[in-house]
């Protein structure tokens, strides 16, 4: 009876430790990043803005270590396009093809920058609706390549972006 309980015990704790390193991840924006999002869309300049908070760590704390194969909302450094700011703005003006009705109007693309730097989930937190519109923000940042990855630490880590893309 006594090792009957004590392996039921320790299954019982392997699945709490396993429930708590798993973390769940939303698809949906956080209210945090909409008020940074908005503030970023009243800038005059065109500039896109990580939309992601950063953790300060005090020298000399010891922290928890981080796990390289968590997706992270919240990084130290976040994920960036080769060459910067200037690079998107760039490269968004380049390849992107505006239909027609389209001119003024922004659509939120929020996606993963894995840590190898490749982008996956592509998808629009905020549109006009038109999925004309919609499908060509998802098709350019679907082009753009690999990215700079967000990091953790200096560990590099899969982390969410939120870009705004400007018709």
């Amino acid at each position: 009876m006594k090792k009957i309980l004590l392996l039921f015990l320790i299954s019982l704790l392997t699945f709490q430790i396993q429930a708590q390193k798993s973390k769940y991840v939303s698809s949906t924006i956080k209210p945090q990043e909409r008020s940074n999002i908005e503030k970023s869309l009243n800038w005059a300049s065109t500039s896109s803005q990580h939309i992601s908070d950063t953790r300060g760590y005090e020298i000399g704390v010891s922290a928890a270590p981080v796990d390289r194969d968590s997706i992270y909302h919240e990084v130290d450094i976040a994920p960036s396009f080769p060459g910067g700011d200037e690079s998107i703005r760039r490269f968004i003006a380049q390849n992107l093809i505006r239909p027609k009705g389209s001119k003024g109007e922004v659509v939120l693309v929020k996606f993963l920058v894995e840590r190898y730097g490749e982008i996956s989930k592509v998808h629009i937190v905020e549109s006009n609706g038109d999925p004309q519109i919609s499908a060509e923000a998802i098709r350019v940042v679907k082009k753009m390549g690999s990215w700079n990855p967000g990091k953790i630490r200096g560990v590099e880590v899969a982390s969410y972006y939120v870009l705004p893309v400007r018709f």
